[in-house]
């Protein structure tokens, strides 16, 4: 009886750390811009703010940084939501994610979530950082 208990117990701690490894790997996985993306649901501003991406060609990733309510290519073009979702549709198939978003000094949350919101409806996947 005392090894059956022992096996339980033995069992509901592997599955426990499993179950951990799981949720580990999902949430880490949407932070990192894998998977379909964060929860949050952006509304439509009324700015419309414009979008640049960094890569016209369909190069991957494809570089996006922030300004204020703007979006700028590497080039610093200014681009539409709907030009940078475009652009990251042209982006080739390949590993982690299509868009790499930078943050700049001035970058408004209502901007991100736009942007967000955008790519995850077309299931593009994204990731904030840095091109260096």
């Amino acid at each position: 009886m005392g090894k059956l208990v022992g096996f339980i117990l033995f069992a509901i701690v592997v599955a426990a750390v499993v179950a951990a490894i799981v949720v580990a790997a999902i949430v880490l996985g949407k932070h990192f811009g894998f998977g379909s993306g964060s929860s949050s649901n952006a509304s439509e501003s009324a700015e419309g703010g414009t979008a640049t991406s960094t890569n016209s060609q369909g190069e991957r990733p494809l570089k996006v940084r922030i300004e204020g309510g703007s979006y700028l290519s590497t080039d610093g073009d200014k681009l539409s939501l709907d030009q940078v979702a475009e652009r990251a549709k042209l982006v080739p198939a390949g590993t982690g994610p299509a868009v790499l978003v930078e943050r700049g000094d001035t970058s408004t949350a209502i901007a991100e979530q736009e942007l967000e919101a955008i790519l995850r409806s077309t299931g593009i996947s994204m990731f904030y950082g840095t091109s260096e």
